[in-house]
């Protein structure tokens, strides 16, 4: 059995301070090689400023950015899972 794969293995996304909260910024997605449908996570989720849904992979931001801050640059983490095999893959 094979786990989903993500088409990227990163990604990188600029996100502008005037984007608003709920604002889609990026879509992650995975392929199911057994075609079934996925379900998205964040598994790491900075200040929790960052929202996914889960069945598109839309990640959008829970508030809006300020980069006086000194936040600049935030790592996240995505499980794509298919639900009832317990496949998955992160990326």
């Amino acid at each position: 059995m094979r786990p989903p794969q993500f088409t990227n293995t990163s990604y990188t996304v600029f996100v502008p301070e005037s984007m608003g909260a709920g604002q889609t910024m990026a879509v992650v997605q995975a392929i199911s090689f057994h075609h079934a449908s996925l379900s998205y996570l964040l598994l790491v989720n900075p200040s929790n400023l960052f929202s996914i849904n889960q069945e598109t992979g839309a990640i959008s931001l829970t508030r809006a950015v300020d980069y006086e801050s000194g936040h600049n640059i935030h790592h996240l983490q995505v499980r794509a899972s298919e639900p009832g095999t317990g496949l998955s893959s992160v990326a």
